[in-house]
């Protein structure tokens, strides 16, 4: 497909392709997905999103949605991580293959800029790059490794199928030339992983500091003072570490303290949390929100005291950490991964090491008792954010490259 374009301020025609699209989302990385079409489509730019069906009744007519197709398939519900039949993958492959090349012949895009394909399978992107459209990769976590081919060592039949008759449906087929990752740990662990990624370049997402204003009273403390957690509720994520954090703390006749549980994840794991908090005694200091609509996340920071964040895997980034140091919030944390490109213990968070409970306590009790630690850890923060994490060097950023790569030009990683 040759394309032409003059000036710098060229208008370019992108087709966005994302499993699932907000209203209906699972995690954060759809509404960064919104932000940025939204942010490039007010640049000048020309967008189309096509997307999976997910949360839509069939039974009831769908609104008209100017600039978004939700016609593609999905394996299987999005919240769920089943493994999934091969031939079920092949037809859902083939299939919104077909659906992704009539929207692409229709639209004609200087560019295809692929989102998350979990459960929408590589199809789509495997039909826009065998149409020679330029496609660049926007990778938010780890759902490629899905689609990589069996390792012999581990299902040699398996292998074997994958790299012969369901190669096309694999990482095999796939042309990653073009790729923005979240972060360096995102970078890293996919190309440990055996992806090709090392040469892609990373495009931290930014913060829209509007939303997330800082606090007046930056460094104070309610009574009881207010701990959260924000996030999904997965066992990797560790909430019950944070809830024998609160256990300690509570026994210590010094603290008053109560903890904030907002999201949402497996119910089997959900109600083992509740269950440690029961053992301990400690269920009425607690509170579990469920999901919160987007608009409500900004007040929940502006009315909470510390940020703890327990996990124990390698994150991919963490948007929640930078949004609670966006607020005014001093976070404790875990070396978790991607946080950790931007938290620097002492100097704007305190670090913690993975599966500590009485580690993090301390850290949690260090911060409570001294007010000039907390503003100190708040104010570097928010200027870090303000610094290198605002949303519009992002989309900058992202911008630029997806014009490099309409325009055909040679992009160098970094």
């Amino acid at each position: 497909m040759q394309v032409a374009f003059s000036g710098e301020e060229m208008r370019v025609k992108i087709c966005v392709i994302s499993n699932l699209f907000p209203p209906h989302i699972v995690g954060g990385y759809e509404i960064l997905c919104q932000q940025a079409i939204q942010a490039l489509g007010n640049r000048g730019h020309d967008i189309l999103v096509l997307t999976s069906g997910h949360g839509m009744d069939p039974d009831v007519p769908a609104p008209a949605e100017p600039g978004i197709r939700r016609i593609l398939n999905l394996e299987q519900p999005a919240d769920q991580m089943n493994a999934v039949d091969p031939k079920r993958r092949i037809a859902i492959t083939k299939h919104n293959g077909h659906l992704c090349r009539e929207v692409l012949n229709e639209f004609q895009p200087h560019v295809v800029f692929i989102w998350n394909q979990r459960h929408i399978t590589l199809g789509p992107a495997l039909a826009a790059q065998d149409m020679g459209f330029p496609t660049v990769f926007y990778l938010c976590d780890e759902h490629l490794v899905e689609y990589m081919p069996k390792a012999p060592s581990h299902n040699l039949l398996g292998a074997l199928a994958d790299r012969l008759w369901r190669k096309d449906s694999t990482t095999e087929a796939l042309n990653l030339g073009h790729a923005l990752c979240i972060s360096r740990t995102l970078r890293e662990t996919s190309a440990r992983a055996g992806l090709p990624l090392s040469h892609a370049q990373v495009n931290y997402p930014g913060i829209q500091l509007s939303k997330y204003p800082l606090k007046n009273d930056v460094g104070s403390v309610h009574h009881p003072a207010r701990l959260l957690y924000l996030g999904p509720l997965r066992p990797n994520k560790r909430i019950e570490i944070i809830i024998r954090c609160l256990g300690m703390l509570l026994e210590d006749e010094r603290y008053r303290v109560s903890l904030t549980i907002a999201g949402d994840g497996d119910p089997a794991y959900v109600e083992s949390v509740q269950r440690v908090a029961e053992d301990l005694g400690i269920s009425d200091e607690l509170l579990l929100m469920g999901r919160l609509d987007y608009a409500q996340i900004s007040s929940l920071y502006q009315s909470h005291d510390v940020f703890v964040y327990a996990s124990t895997w390698d994150e991919p980034f963490g948007m929640t950490h930078l949004e609670a140091m966006a607020s005014g919030l001093p976070i404790v944390s875990t070396d978790c991964g991607g946080p950790t490109e931007y938290l620097i213990h002492e100097e704007n968070s305190l670090i913690v090491e993975k599966d500590n409970p009485r580690r993090m306590t301390e850290s949690i009790g260090r911060l409570l008792h001294n007010a000039v630690l907390r503003r100190r850890l708040a104010e570097n923060a928010r200027r870090l954010v303000e610094a290198k994490f605002d949303t519009q060097q992002s989309m900058e950023q992202m911008e630029n490259y997806l014009k490099k790569v309409a325009r055909k030009e040679v992009v160098t990683h970094a």
